[in-house]
This record gives structure tokens, C-alpha cells and sequence, in this order.
């Protein structure tokens, strides 16, 4: 249950509180339907072109044990915003509402969420973190681990999704890389 507002002259909505009058027709409290539940989420300007209405989406709700669920985008907003909070320079993101394919008691709004949206699919690949890939001499490297050091290995990345990439060439399956650029010292 969310309890409403109501509208004072001077002050705009407040709160309702003991001794408030009610009337009839006046809505004093919300009660949300768990099947009819939305995600709102944000995605960077880059990714935009590849997100389309309908696309499907796996939600999962850390709030809830075993909480993956099915859904799809239902919205997307037509103009980007600028979200002042994510640093400089500041980023560009769309707005996104996804409808979940079937509603659960279990969630209640409010709860935070983890989106993934499958805008391609790859045969086999090697998914690296995005902060194992540096930029040394305008080249795209990872650092290898060979015995006690790490070796400056050249990748090419074929695709990126928030915290993760995709290696097209350069590494091997099992191979131990850097998270940290090694040559840095402390």
C-alpha cells in the first residue's frame, strides 16, 4: 500500500495526517498490483539503437530468492536526458519501462533490479570484464599472466555491454588477466 497526498492552497501536496477530513471520491491510498508491475530503467545513449519495443529481457530482483523473471521492453523514451548524478562529462540516457511477463507476490515497488537485454547472439566467445582492457600506446591490450608477471597481450574487442567485452581475437579460453594495469606502481 503507498498512501497519497492531498493538495493544500499554500504548500502544494502534503502528507495526510490524524484529523484530516476525507471526502468521498478522494483517494487517500494506493494499492499496487503485483501482475501489473513495470521496471523503470536507464540505459546510455550508445545503446539505444539497439533496443526495440518488445524486445525481451531477463529481470532479476536481488530482494528475491530466486528472483529471475521474464519480461520485455514496453517503453522507451523518444528524447535522451542528461543524469547529472554519473560524473563528467555528463552522460545522455534514455528511460525504458519494461512489463514483466508474469507478476509475483513477492515484489513490491521500490525493489531495485538487474536488466539484461539480448541484442545479439555469439557461438562461442570470450567475455572479459571491461576493466581487464587497457589503452597503451593506442593500442587495445590485456594483461596475460604468464608465471609470476602479466605480459602485455594486443585484443581486439568486438563488442561492449556495460561491464563486460567481447574478445574477438587475442586471448584464449582459461587465460588469467590483470584487473589492474600491472605497470603502475602502487
Amino acid at each position: 500500500m503507498r498512501f497519497q497526498n492531498h493538495w493544500q492552497p499554500q504548500g502544494g501536496p502534503t502528507p495526510f495526517k490524524p484529523g484530516d477530513r476525507a471526502w468521498p471520491g478522494a483517494g487517500i491510498a494506493q494499492l499496487p498490483d503485483p501482475s501489473t508491475l513495470k521496471i523503470s530503467a536507464r540505459i546510455e545513449e550508445a545503446e539505444r539503437g539497439q533496443l526495440k519495443m518488445g524486445q525481451s529481457a531477463t529481470i532479476r530482483v536481488d530482494a528475491v530468492p530466486d528472483g529471475s523473471f521474464s519480461g520485455g521492453i514496453d517503453t522507451i523514451s523518444p528524447t535522451a536526458s542528461l543524469d547529472f548524478n554519473a560524473g563528467w562529462p555528463v552522460p545522455r540516457n534514455f528511460s525504458v519501462e519494461l512489463a514483466l511477463a508474469n507478476g509475483d507476490a513477492r515484489l513490491a515497488p521500490g525493489m531495485g533490479a538487474v536488466v539484461r537485454v539480448a541484442v545479439g547472439r555469439v557461438a562461442d566467445g570470450i567475455v572479459i570484464p571491461s576493466s581487464a582492457i587497457f589503452r597503451k600506446a593506442g593500442r587495445t591490450v590485456a594483461y596475460v599472466r604468464r608465471g609470476t608477471k602479466f605480459e602485455e597481450t594486443p585484443v581486439e574487442v568486438s563488442r561492449r555491454s556495460g561491464d563486460e567485452a567481447l574478445i574477438a581475437k587475442g586471448l584464449r579460453p582459461g587465460e588469467q588477466l590483470a584487473l589492474k594495469d600491472p605497470t603502475l606502481t602502487q
